[in-house]
């Protein structure tokens, strides 16, 4: 508590943390608070505690006292009494109250009473719910739109080097927590932090899913879905409003690739979802150790699997070419990357 407590006269109560220090008091200084917080208050956004205020200094003398000039620590209960009344308060408080009682032999029975009476006045608040309770951390609608819309941004990015693990999440948090997303919880919110990067696992889960069914939907004799790779790459970014590009283009080829090998050599017919992805990341893996000190190499390869994919699926006469495709992406801009 600060010194000279005031009695605030407004109809608003203003929070702020005390000190936790337990210090004796001289005749002239204000009770030091013998516990961490007079009031806990998590409502508060900037403070998180109580304290009150009045518009005039204490006398230090008035009031009843004991023969001593306050209350003695040998009559512990009828001290009690005579500060907060007949009517016990929480443990807590009465922890408090006796821990003030005891810092001093002779104290001031006024300000021992308006110190009952703040820590009376905290087991109310506490007990309408009113301070001491934290707030539930839910995501926000919006927020889940955000986090649907960062996932299919990573899962469809042609440097991606993982789809599966612990890499995606972090780089979906790292990228909506960089641009300063609205509702995204604090670092320092552990289990806040932990339910938003849960859902975005659940997101990126769903997102590989739905990519994997039109690739290998795409691929073999009885193919499904269409087989040119514009048609699949147009498919795949309309399901996550992205825009196609020259390095999108040759990641899907490359995800083709993967999958032909994955189902007709690797994989045997049923194999699980995640099988197949933990052998696109194996191969992944493979050429960036490859090429790791070798982009240029790396560049014509990846352009050499897409200029194969569209010699063994030729366009159809419904299908747009690669040039046509990215310009309706571009909005008339043709933008060759790489």
């Amino acid at each position: 508590m600060a010194s000279n407590i005031v009695t605030q006269t407004s109809a608003f109560i203003t929070l702020r943390p005390q000190p936790s220090t337990i210090t004796p008091l001289s005749h002239h200084s204000a009770p030091t608070q013998p516990s961490s917080s007079i009031f806990d208050c998590s409502d508060n956004p900037s403070n998180g505690g109580l304290a009150f205020s009045r518009n005039h200094v204490d006398s230090d003398d008035d009031g009843p006292s004991s023969p001593s000039g306050g209350y003695r620590k040998g009559n512990v209960e009828q001290s009690l009494t005579f500060l907060r009344g007949q009517k016990r308060m929480r443990d807590e408080s009465e922890s408090d109250l006796k821990i003030w009682l005891g810092l001093k032999d002779d104290r001031e029975a006024r300000r021992g009473r308006e110190y009952a009476a703040l820590l009376q006045l905290r087991d109310e608040l506490r007990e309408a719910g009113l301070i001491g309770k934290k707030k539930t951390f839910e995501i926000s609608e919006d927020l889940k739109v955000e986090i649907k819309s960062y996932s299919w941004m990573v899962a469809s990015s042609p440097g991606l080097r993982s789809y599966r693990g612990a890499a995606p999440p972090g780089i979906v948090w790292a990228a909506m927590r960089a641009l300063n997303i609205e509702g995204l919880p604090s670092d320092s919110a552990a289990a806040d932090k932990k339910k938003v990067k849960s859902k975005v696992t659940n997101a990126l889960t769903t997102i590989r899913h739905e990519i994997k069914e039109i690739i290998t939907g795409s691929v073999g004799p009885q193919a499904k879905g269409p087989q040119f790779i514009t048609s699949i790459s147009k498919t795949i970014a309309q399901k996550g409003k992205i825009q196609i590009t020259m390095k999108f283009l040759q990641r899907i080829a490359l995800l083709l690739k993967f999958a032909k090998r994955a189902f007709f050599k690797d994989l045997p017919p049923g194999t699980q979802e995640d099988e197949f992805w933990k052998v696109v990341d194996t191969k992944l893996q493979k050429y960036e150790e490859r090429y790791a000190s070798k982009p240029a190499e790396y560049k014509k390869l990846l352009e050499g699997i897409l200029k194969h994919d569209t010699r063994t699926y030729p366009r159809q006469d419904k299908e747009d070419d690669i040039k046509v495709c990215m310009r309706l992406a571009k909005g008339g801009v043709v933008i060759n990357e790489g």
